[in-house]
């Protein structure tokens, strides 16, 4: 998995190890499905303060559209946090959509479904 990490911001680039660290984690066991990653960092309204910390992840995966995630907080590691678990929970569902949509399954639910009427079991 090839990783990338961006911040125009000089705190933010401190965060350049454990933001990396962060999405080897999340994506550990899609570590095989994941070609790239990009992390960037950044500072939406400078010192002004507030919810302006700003984590965007990229991720590549071979043979599909790839997957960005933003997450905006108060402090770095929290955008960070919130990234990784969207990004995990997104490519999760993503990999079992591609498994069980296939156009084949698809065909077969739907042909299935015109032959077996719906059957309710009574209430008791």
């Amino acid at each position: 998995m090839d990783m990338h990490f961006r911040s125009p911001d000089p705190e933010g680039a401190l965060w350049h190890q454990r933001s990396l660290a962060r999405m080897r984690r999340a994506l550990r066991r899609l570590h095989g499905s994941v070609a790239q990653v990009r992390v960037q960092l950044e500072d939406i309204n400078g010192p002004d303060g507030g919810v302006d910390k700003r984590c965007r992840v990229e991720v590549a995966v071979p043979g599909q559209e790839p997957v960005a995630v933003t997450a905006t907080a108060r402090s770095w590691q929290a955008s960070i946090e919130a990234a990784a678990t969207v990004l995990r929970q997104r490519l999760i569902s993503r990999s079992a959509r591609a498994e069980n949509t296939s156009p084949i399954t698809a065909r077969q639910r739907s042909d299935r479904a015109k032959r077996e009427p719906l059957r309710l079991q009574p209430a008791g």
